[in-house]
């Protein structure tokens, strides 16, 4: 919950958006782990996470980790 709150400035555009900002912040988290969490499969997270990088909501700050951007 506090994570979703911290990300509440970054709106998401799917559902699938807001399912992976529920479980990222400022602490680096693996894609493997974000798919685990959200319950997305790796597919969904994958192609989710490279469309939220080009908006800039997220950054990949190397090794498959990524962080909000804001």
């Amino acid at each position: 919950l506090a994570t979703f709150t911290q990300n509440s400035t970054i709106l998401p555009d799917t559902p699938q958006e807001a399912s992976i900002l529920e479980h990222l912040s400022r602490e680096p988290i693996h894609v493997d782990e974000l798919a685990k969490q959200s319950g997305l499969t790796s597919r969904e997270v994958n192609s989710t996470i490279t469309l939220m990088e080009m908006k800039g909501k997220i950054r990949n700050i190397g090794n498959m980790h990524y962080v909000v951007a804001r």
